[in-house]
């Protein structure tokens, strides 16, 4: 799994402020670790722990402690019992995931999925970014155009196809 711990390293020093460091605690490494996230996802959330969520301009990632209980609300669970981990959310409540089998970021519409808990096939409404974890929040500091939601997502990849 490619993160590019040096772009999302970028992407932190362009914030105006450092965020405050903490620690994963174990019973969220070990939920992480039973779900299928790789290692070198989990080494990343240890690693990068803060005490709350970061806004990347439009974006936001989630302090990894809150990661586990984002995923297992009822109406997200389908999201990582496909393999994706919620790990964020865009600028309309669109929850940002990780593809645990190759590491790509993308988004899940939450008018969708919370529209129609039973019946939805998530990847009608799943848009994956061919964009590691660090180059989406790198990007998401730097380029103007990039996509803050599900919607913007599937735009931006019709346009760089």
């Amino acid at each position: 799994m490619k993160i590019d711990l040096e772009k999302f390293d970028e992407a932190l020093s362009k914030l105006p402020d450092e965020p405050y460091k903490t620690v994963l605690y174990g019973e969220n490494e070990k939920w992480l670790s039973e779900v299928g996230a790789p290692k070198e996802l989990v080494d990343f959330f240890n690693k990068y722990s803060f005490s709350s969520f970061i806004k990347f301009n439009n974006v936001t990632f989630n302090s990894p402690n809150e990661i586990v209980r984002e995923n297992i609300e009822e109406q997200n669970q389908k999201i990582y019992e496909k393999g994706l981990l919620i790990i964020g959310c865009g600028l309309n409540g669109d929850p940002i995931v990780i593809n645990l089998n190759n590491g790509n970021i993308g988004f899940v519409s939450h008018d969708s999925l919370w529209e129609h808990e039973e019946g939805i096939d998530l990847k009608e409404i799943y848009k994956e970014l061919n964009e590691s974890l660090g180059s989406f929040f790198y990007k998401s500091m730097t380029l103007k155009e990039f996509p803050v939601d599900y919607y913007e997502a599937c735009d931006f990849n019709d346009r760089n196809a």
